[in-house]
């Protein structure tokens, strides 16, 4: 309604009126923040911090917390009601983490001053609906005073209209008490606070010093929910793809904050963007690099494994052999020859000779070799006349 720039009445038939409407809005609000309370119940010795406070975006209702084998967020709602499947399970770890750093941001300067915005206007909401209320008891006595002369004023004689100017003037008493006690309700409800200077002082010295604290273990966990509590109303749990969890925190004020979250999954398939993060450890292999410099390299670019924000080099190395690849350097220990000419393996089997007698050789200077640009391993260029050379060499060492 803030952003009405008009409002016509009387321009449709009603079915109540335009007061009636406001004050029936007003007792919905007032009705869902009551509920909302009475949902959240008593902070319990549980290590899931946000029991009572997540909700399931897909059918509404609040989900349970379990804890085999870890803490989980899980709805059953209509499982248990219609047999339908699960809504969604979301791990607890990854989802607390970023809602309690979203608790500590809202700590800052520029999150009180916003909320400092939202109560001032709730206070107006407020102080509106108080006058449109007290209005409606203003008119209502009016009406009843006039219903009351009426009354009075008839003819005791003529009864059937004495009668009825007795049922109005009823009438218009109980739209009298009906008012007051609507006046009463909204008196006796908790007011809006205001922010005073003092309280935004005490609320940043808490946020400089509540998160070194909360890592300290000095809370208990029921003192941290209800620390969580006092910011946070509930939290909105939604997962569009396997390993995204999308949430919004709703605060006391009103205000929403979206976040998203990718918890650990069991299957690395599921994960965002697999395919991709295939074809590119499989290019990268195919260029020389290793397991581990691959695994950076995709790391830095994006890609994230099932259970890490990392890509580890021993899930380069499973994607790899499952699809046929060979690390060069694996190429080197196992294969003659690599780019056309010979490893060190290779060309010690062909000699009949260990290793360490092509390395001598090379160090000394007497064998040409060169290094791989990415392994760094020895390379021999394959031409008849080296071969003679160290077959020669070979012979007359009797090596054999």
């Amino acid at each position: 309604m803030e952003e009405w720039t008009t409002i016509h009445h009387g321009v449709y038939p009603a079915y109540i009126t335009w007061e009636q409407f406001l004050a029936h809005q007003a007792r919905l609000a007032d009705n869902a923040s009551d509920f909302a309370r009475r949902a959240h119940g008593a902070p319990r010795q549980g290590t899931a911090l946000l029991a009572g406070l997540v909700v399931c975006g897909r059918c509404g209702y609040q989900m349970q917390v379990t804890y085999k084998p870890q803490r989980r967020y899980t709805c059953t709602a209509l499982a248990a009601s219609y047999g339908a499947a699960t809504c969604l399970h979301v791990d607890g770890a990854s989802l607390e983490t970023v809602v309690v750093d979203a608790f500590f941001a809202a700590l800052t300067t520029a999150e009180l001053n916003l909320l400092e915005a939202v109560l001032a206007a709730k206070r107006a909401d407020v102080g509106r609906v108080a006058k449109l209320r007290a209005d409606r008891l203003a008119r209502a006595e009016y009406e009843a005073r006039l219903a009351q002369r009426h009354y009075q004023a008839v003819d005791p004689n003529n009864r059937l209209v004495a009668a009825e100017l007795e049922r109005r003037w009823e009438v218009a008493l109980r739209a009298v008490v009906e008012a007051r006690e609507e006046m009463e309700r909204m008196a006796s409800q908790a007011q809006i606070p205001e922010l005073t200077e003092e309280m935004k002082e005490q609320m940043q010295d808490v946020g400089r010093h509540l998160p070194a604290m909360w890592a300290s273990g000095r809370l208990t966990p029921a003192q941290q929910k209800e620390i969580l509590r006092s910011l946070i109303q509930r939290v909105i749990v939604t997962r569009p793809t396997p390993d995204t969890v999308e949430a919004r925190v709703v605060w006391i004020s009103g205000a929403v904050t979206p976040f998203s979250v990718h918890p650990p999954i069991a299957r690395g398939s599921d994960v965002s963007g697999y395919e991709q993060l295939v074809e590119r450890i499989l290019a990268l292999g195919a260029q020389g690099y290793q397991d581990p410099e691959i695994a950076r390299i995709v790391s830095a670019e994006g890609f994230r494994s099932a259970r890490s924000a990392h890509i580890p080099a021993s899930l380069v190395g499973e994607i790899r052999r499952a699809r046929g690849q060979i690390s060069l350097t694996e190429q080197f220990k196992t294969q003659a020859k690599v780019e056309g000419q010979w490893t060190i393996f290779g060309l010690a089997q062909e000699l009949e000779v260990h290793r360490n007698w092509l390395y001598t050789r090379i160090h000394k200077g007497t064998l040409p070799a060169t290094r791989h640009s990415v392994t760094g391993h020895y390379l021999i260029a394959d031409e008849p006349e080296i071969l003679a050379t160290l077959r020669a060499q070979r012979d007359r060492c009797c090596y054999r």
